[in-house]
């Protein structure tokens, strides 16, 4: 059966034409307007041609709803290239014994086991497939990605590190996987060289799901690569994705329960950042372990919490930072935005927090202690808050500003 792209080709070639013969006017839609043409002998390439006017218009204008429907058209479902820079890139420094596993969305070089290799290959898919979910039932527009995105997967310790450090600058004993603005793939490993036993399961699969959703923020552009954006919205949504059960739905409409756990003790011991503080922090530097830990687990909270009873807002924070100007957002105004979206922050973070106290004061013992053992299996660390890159949008590299600390990548 032939897929809904080929059935697309005549209308898309009549598109590309119409797009090609119009006059670009940044902020309006672009769109075939009674436009009457033959098929050009490259068809296919015409509808590459359309495809990139489309994401060119929704660079300059990101909501229009015209021009991303015609998108969709366009590339909703077309295969999706494996070709990147990020792909050739890996690829030159990766040697022969890395196999390539490629699934619809994403490529894989490995040189670990297979079994394992292809799990990893199913949580990434698993993650777009998730990630998709909460973008639809939130009303954003998440676009179709340009090309295949890119993991790479190493059986010994000791070769991801040497790897890490070398190539990403990534040095801490205790990171198990990151992700890469700057070259624009996550990486992991499944073997720890002193004991020889791979890396716990859970920790694995929660780490993987977290790297993939930050990859994913940018490249459907429900964020933008140019705006600076606050840590709390770039890692509650992250950690709000994590799970140990990737078989099941998850993402902010399911709680985690090592987050929820950690979160709940900060809260009890009165040690969580004030919201108004919280929603302008931008990088970490200087901070302690202990205030990058508060922040991630107040983070993911805050972000279940809007998804559950300020989904509007949370849509229309997203939408906001999408059309900010390129660059450093001051403190002001990521807080304007925020109350834009939400109302008075502190009126928000009464409500927020008295919803949270009755929660913790429901839990009963067993509750308690059911949660302290999920916490005793999840310890990983996160340098997210201190790291800043770019990666190739296949239509040139851009600015992705996560941070602004030394080029430095998120990782656990």
């Amino acid at each position: 059966m032939k897929s809904r792209f080929w059935k697309l080709l005549p209308t898309v070639v009549l598109v590309a034409v119409a797009v090609l013969a119009l006059p670009f006017v940044p902020g309006q839609s672009v769109s075939p307007r009674n436009v009457q043409a033959e098929t050009p002998g490259n068809s296919i390439a015409a509808m590459e041609l359309a495809e990139r006017q489309y994401r060119h218009a929704l660079r300059m204008n990101p909501l229009c709803e015209e021009t991303y429907a015609k998108l969709l058209e366009v590339a909703g479902d077309r295969p999706i290239p494996k070709d990147s820079l990020a792909y050739r890139a890996a690829r030159e420094l990766l040697s022969r014994r890395f196999l390539e596993y490629e699934t619809r969305r994403f490529i894989v070089l490995s040189d670990a086991e297979p079994r394992w290799s292809r799990s990893q290959a199913e949580h990434l898919e698993r993650s777009h497939h998730q990630f998709m979910r909460f973008t639809n039932r939130l009303g954003l527009r998440p676009l179709p990605l340009q090309h295949k995105l890119v993991c790479v997967l190493f059986e010994r310790e000791s070769d991801y590190r040497a790897f890490a450090a070398e190539q990403d600058g990534i040095h801490d004993p205790w990171i198990v996987g990151y992700y890469s603005p700057r070259h624009d793939r996550v990486v992991f490993f499944r073997t720890a060289d002193e004991s020889g036993r791979e890396v716990p399961e859970n920790i694995s699969i929660a780490t993987t799901v977290h790297e993939a959703i930050h990859q994913l923020h940018f490249h459907t552009r429900v964020k933008s690569v140019n705006v600076q954006y606050p840590l709390w919205i770039c890692e509650g949504i992250a950690t709000a994705f994590e799970t140990d059960e990737p078989g099941h739905a998850f993402g902010p409409d399911h709680e985690f329960i090592p987050r929820r756990t950690r979160f709940s003790t900060l809260l009890a011991a009165d040690e969580l950042l004030p919201l108004r503080e919280l929603v302008v922090l931008t990088v970490m530097n200087g901070a302690s372990s202990e205030q990058v830990s508060a922040m991630y687990h107040q983070s993911y909270a805050l972000v279940v919490w809007l998804n559950r009873f300020r989904r509007d807002g949370l849509r229309d924070y997203l939408n906001a930072m999408l059309i900010e100007p390129p660059g450093h957002v001051t403190e002001k105004r990521q807080l304007e935005i925020f109350e834009q979206a939400f109302g008075d922050v502190d009126a928000l973070e009464r409500r927020w927090l008295d919803h949270e106290q009755r929660n913790l004061a429901a839990l009963g013992q067993e509750d308690h202690e059911a949660a302290r053992r999920a916490l005793t299996a999840w310890t990983p660390s996160c340098l997210c808050a201190r790291g800043t890159g770019t990666f190739d949008n296949h239509e040139g590299r851009q600015r992705l500003v996560i941070g602004n600390l030394n080029n430095r990548s998120c990782a656990h």
